[in-house]
């Protein structure tokens, strides 16, 4: 029997990066026979005196190179866990010499996701060898372009399994992935909702916990206007107004009335317009 020295390799890398994703929390490596892009899917956790609680889940894609990685759109079916996954998703790389994990953002794939380009066939996702400081601008892909490039520059993440024996340095780097974790989380919460805005990591240094995420406002997400954006957020006016007035803000109240009554009047809103007090039980204005 034999097995190729490139898979082989191949298998260490996933034996050593899982030992450091577990020293973030909990980590489960996906079966080869399973494997349909994701190769891990991993919890951070909470440490409570002799107790640790589960906290963010996320997926990851681990590579060996640092060579583009390149999906082909045209099978929409195939492409769909990467569009679609309510996870947020992290490409790592893995140095065989240095046995050190490097974590890449790919929030950036926001802008893909709300645009969706004319005439993309494929997204290519690049990544920076080098540990520093980095800035990534909102990105604006080029019309007529055929690769959507997803470019997720510098880690803002990097863990050698010698980082392992240091508590205080472990969680440092919890902390980090957490507040990346948050703003990847809003993100697929706004893409779920339809709404146009996104945010990503912007400004950083690697292994540092200071990072200032961007955030970006597009007029409209694969043609919904502006009102059905306006009901896709309904229900978090509808609510805002409940407080203002349990709260007695009745001049802040009243200024949302314009929006809320803007409001189709259907089973969606129906009773929660009537209860504002906004119009009665035919639909009309009070």
């Amino acid at each position: 029997m034999s097995k190729l020295n490139s898979v082989r390799k191949g298998d260490r890398a996933e034996y050593i990066s899982q030992g450091i994703f577990s020293a973030l929390g909990y980590s489960v490596p996906i079966l080869r026979q399973e494997d349909f892009g994701l190769d891990f899917l991993c919890t951070t956790v909470e440490n409570k005196g002799k107790v640790s609680y589960p906290a963010k889940s996320f997926t990851v894609q681990l590579k060996t190179n640092h060579d583009s990685i390149v999906y082909d759109l045209s099978d929409e079916k195939k492409i769909k866990w990467l569009l679609e996954n309510n996870l947020p998703f992290f490409i790592c790389y893995f140095d065989t010499k240095d046995n050190r994990v490097d974590f890449y953002s790919t929030s950036l794939i926001g802008n893909y996701l709300i645009n969706k380009p004319d005439c993309v066939t494929k997204i290519s996702f690049r990544m920076d060898k080098t540990h520093s400081h980095c800035v990534i601008p909102h990105y604006e892909h080029k019309k007529g372009n055929k690769i959507f490039i997803v470019d997720m520059k510098n880690p803002f993440l990097s863990i050698k399994i010698g980082d392992l024996a240091v508590e205080k340095t472990i969680n440092k780097y919890r902390r980090i992935l957490s507040n990346v974790l948050k703003i990847e989380y809003e993100n697929i919460v706004y893409r779920n909702l339809n709404l146009p805005f996104m945010r990503w990591v912007h400004d950083y240094t690697t292994n540092e916990e200071k990072i200032l995420f961007g955030w970006a406002h597009f007029s409209e997400y694969n043609t919904v206007d502006s009102q059905k954006i306006l009901e896709n957020v309904g229900h978090i006016i509808i609510s805002l107004a409940y407080n203002y007035k349990v709260e007695g803000k009745l001049d802040d109240y009243n200024k949302l009335k314009d929006f809320v009554l803007r409001l189709p009047f259907n089973n969606e809103f129906k009773s929660s317009l009537v209860n504002l007090d906004f119009r009665d039980n035919q639909g009309n204005e009070k």
